[in-house]
């Protein structure tokens, strides 16, 4: 990671770790800025992402049996998320590993087991949200099955990662990587003030840009060695449960993102290196109010089928 590539601002600067003749740059993650005020453009994109998420929240919860829909979005979110973070499967692939062991290879049956492991992750979450807070618990217990039974390389189910991660090429060193995150024995401290920023102080923030908030610095900490942005996406679902904005886990955010996931790395770089987190915000919600039209389309016409089956 190039230091002169990045500013000091109130999300992090660039560090290298003192008294160590082999260190690395790397970025020293600040808490969450609790005294951000969005401009008119971000409030603009709110404004229509409320209107969208409430319209989605209301489809679902006015369906007779709204339980089939849920369940078909969280599997669009899941194929779309894994997506996102590089593991390519398709729906109908994934709707026969469920019935038997019908992959052709040891990697398409990995990816699909991926893929399904992201859709009981994300109800195992949900669940848990009944009796608990947004609690590191959560997190640890939601990643614990969404990587479970993963063959290498070495993923620690529900762990903290315990050494460096970086963002880059295939074949990047801490030295040349776009991005190095916060260090392991720093992860702690930024777990700790995430958790309260989502279930305390950052509670005065619109839900939607606590969530985006909530998902950047997750993203940025990134506090597991794999999993980290299908973990924080799942969050995203989980928070807006908790402020009452979904009675389900219904946002497909990923549907949106998958289709530019150079722009979602790029918005997220740019807080990084620059301190601007209006572009992120923006991004975010109109992501937001892409996936929500979508998963609105799709439970109307899901519930439709739904309902003529019944009939």
């Amino acid at each position: 990671m190039i230091a002169a590539n990045y500013r000091d601002s109130a999300f992090g600067t660039p560090a290298r770790e003192p008294g160590n003749a082999f260190a690395f740059t790397y970025f020293a993650a600040r808490p969450i800025p609790r005294d951000l005020e969005p401009g008119a453009n971000v409030l603009a994109s709110l404004a229509r992402a409320d209107e969208a998420l409430a319209r989605l929240n209301s489809m679902v919860t006015g369906l007779a049996d709204p339980f089939s829909v849920v369940e078909e979005l969280l599997l669009l979110e899941a194929l779309a998320s894994t997506r996102t973070d590089g593991i390519w499967v398709s729906r109908e692939e994934v709707l026969r590993g469920e019935a038997g062991p019908a992959a052709t290879s040891e990697a398409q049956r990995e990816a699909v087991q991926q893929v399904i492991q992201h859709v009981e992750a994300a109800k195992h979450a949900f669940t848990l949200l009944g009796d608990l807070p947004i609690m590191q618990r959560i997190i640890l217990g939601t990643h614990a099955v969404l990587v479970r039974d993963l063959p290498d390389p070495p993923r620690w189910p529900g762990e903290y990662r315990t050494s460096p991660v970086w963002v880059g090429e295939r074949d990047a060193t801490p030295s040349n990587a776009e991005f190095v995150a916060p260090l392991h024995d720093e992860l702690p401290a930024l777990m700790n003030d995430w958790e309260h920023f989502v279930n305390e102080d950052g509670c005065h923030y619109p839900p939607l840009i606590q969530a985006a908030l909530a998902l950047y610095q997750f993203e940025t900490i990134h506090p597991f060695m794999v999993g980290n942005g299908r973990v924080g996406r799942i969050l995203v679902n989980l928070l807006l449960a908790e402020r009452g904005r979904l009675s389900h886990p219904v946002l497909t955010l990923s549907t949106a993102i998958e289709k530019d996931r150079s722009g979602y790395h790029a918005r997220l770089q740019t807080v990084r290196e620059r301190g601007e987190v209006e572009p992120w915000l923006t991004y975010f919600l109109d992501n937001v109010i892409r996936a929500a039209e979508t998963a609105t389309a799709t439970a109307l016409s899901l519930g439709a089928c739904v309902s003529g089956d019944l009939d």
